[in-house]
């Protein structure tokens, strides 16, 4: 096999441990399903947005998402808010309890990284924040093409 292709298939085995392990925490802590947290993370960027573009955003189907915000709204995390100018949208946006879950989010996460900290050195630290901006600067690029 080739260099590149055993050192992908590496990559392809531990990330989804590594992603887990991230969210134990995050999860347990917060009561809230990563399909929902991923949701209230996007909404929490982009401010507010339609079902169809949080639906792209997270890659999923809209009879996904639809369920998504559904519980999300039950749950008081996000609100339904017709647009001034057009009545027929309806732009999702969290609410107070909503952005208190984003805060609470980054301050758990916070913590995770205070123990990644303790294990790496500054300059492993520095080199995998490098990694990472490069590879999602080169995914940008490839999924904008």
């Amino acid at each position: 096999m080739i260099k590149k292709e055993k050192l992908a298939k590496e990559i392809l085995e531990v990330f989804p441990s590594f992603i887990k392990k991230i969210h134990r925490g995050v999860v347990e802590s917060l009561g809230i399903p990563p399909s929902q947290m991923s949701a209230v993370m996007i909404l929490s960027e982009k401010k507010s947005c339609t079902l169809g573009c949080l639906s792209k955003e997270m890659e999923v189907s809209a009879p996904t998402t639809t369920g998504i915000v559904d519980r999300l709204y039950k749950s008081g995390y996000v609100e339904r808010v017709r647009s001034q100018k057009d009545r027929r949208i309806v732009n999702i946006a969290l609410t107070r309890k909503g952005k208190n879950v984003i805060k609470k989010i980054h301050k758990t996460a916070m913590k995770k990284w205070k123990i990644i900290s303790n294990i790496l050195s500054i300059k492993d630290q520095e080199t995998h924040i490098r990694i990472l901006k490069k590879i999602f600067k080169g995914l940008d690029a490839y999924h904008s093409k």
